[in-house]
């Protein structure tokens, strides 16, 4: 089942537009959280940035990612494994110093080994996976601190929903 998730991730990502001149990917990230419904979720990803500015002005700009992830949600009686695909709004805050910040919304498509995580009871194994965040770039050195929900958008019944917090480290090569 790990395979066909693969495939459909990477099949999606065909999609998405003007791919920057780095490659399909440009950054590693390893994301860790918390949540009250199952132990530590953990996540590693490949991000591709574009090169796309939008609304540029002395405070910022608007720019955009995709994140290619497989996330591993733990819990001793019902853990599940979940591959996910997200495009990503950034807006990056213009500074003096070293430490760039930036604010991120992102609202992507996963899909889940297990219905049921913890002890969030889904009907489907597609789920979408949004995301808001704060964080700051220090040269090839990213942290964020994200809030995090996956559900089925009331698809099908029963759709808990899974809702976490992570702290993520991404490395752009």
């Amino acid at each position: 089942m790990t395979r066909k998730m693969l495939a459909a991730a990477l099949a999606a990502s065909l999609f998405v537009p003007e791919i920057s001149a780095a490659g399909w990917f440009d950054s590693v990230t390893v994301s860790v959280g918390g949540s009250s419904d199952f132990g530590t979720p953990a996540r590693i990803g490949l991000r591709g940035d574009t090169d796309h500015r939008w609304f540029e002005s002395d405070t910022g700009y608007l720019s955009t990612y995709y994140e290619l992830a497989i996330n591993h949600f733990s819990d001793s009686v019902r853990p599940a494994t979940a591959i996910s695909f997200s495009p990503v709004l950034i807006y990056h805050f213009k500074t003096k110093g070293k430490l760039k910040p930036f604010v991120e919304f992102g609202a992507g498509v996963s899909y889940f080994s297990e219905r049921n995580v913890g002890l969030r009871k889904s009907a489907t194994h597609f789920q979408f996976e949004d995301r808001i965040g704060a964080g700051f770039r220090s040269g090839r050195h990213d942290w964020t601190l994200r809030y995090m929900h996956y559900s089925n958008a009331n698809i099908e019944k029963p759709n808990d929903g899974i809702d976490m917090v992570m702290i993520s480290y991404g490395y752009k090569f």
